[in-house]
């Protein structure tokens, strides 16, 4: 079985069909018995889009609907996991600072 986690970047890059993604991965994605992101991506997102730092090429609000018909699996944040999150090494200070606008 194959279970994929999409980060951020991918996420977007697959469900806008930017080049980004390679046909290899695309393949990998769409082949895949799960895929999922995490609810912390859309998060990431929303921020992303109010502070001016991102553009989508869909509506924000609309892009939940879109998950299982896609087949992607939203992943909730439980507290148990921030719990997890305080024990990984940190590679940098703004987890959500690193993102950019995509050109274009």
């Amino acid at each position: 079985m194959s279970l994929l986690l999409l980060d951020t970047h991918a996420f977007i890059w697959f469900s806008e069909g930017d080049a980004n993604v390679s046909i290899a991965l695309r393949e990998q994605i769409e082949s895949a018995n799960q895929v999922c992101v995490s609810i912390a991506s859309f998060w990431e997102i929303a921020i992303k889009l109010h502070i001016g730092k991102l553009a989508l090429q869909t509506d924000f609000a609309t892009i939940e609907a879109k998950l299982a018909p896609a087949g992607i699996t939203l992943l909730p944040i439980l507290f148990i996991d921030t719990v997890q999150v305080r024990h990984l090494p940190l590679h940098h200070r703004d987890p959500f600072g690193c993102f950019a606008v995509p050109e274009g």
